[in-house]
């Protein structure tokens, strides 16, 4: 899975994208499985390795980031800013198309 940040580094600053980049690896870590891997492949791109998991599931996981980054609120400047995310999943294997209702 493929989950890539808009440009927070050029809205608000090194340092405020600093903690972004922080806060986005925490919420990560706090919502895979202890089976799934998370790392930051770019700037302000991560990567999650989900071993041994069907399509079905791995949509289900990008889902449940997708809300847990939705619900997060970071403050940079003092401004209330949602976090948005684009989250891509690809599979090895069987591969089927997958869009929300």
């Amino acid at each position: 899975m493929l989950i890539i940040l808009n440009n927070t580094n050029d809205t608000y600053g090194h340092p405020e994208s600093d903690e972004f980049l922080k806060r986005t690896g925490e919420t990560i870590r706090h919502n895979i499985r202890s089976t799934y891997s998370g790392y930051r492949y770019g700037g302000e791109e991560f990567a999650t390795i989900l071993p041994e998991t069907d399509d079905k599931d791995a949509f289900t996981a990008a889902e449940r980031l997708r809300r847990a980054f939705e619900s997060e609120k970071f403050t940079p400047n003092r401004k209330i800013v949602n976090m948005a995310t684009s989250i891509g999943v690809a599979a090895r294997g069987s591969v089927r198309s997958h869009k929300k209702s």
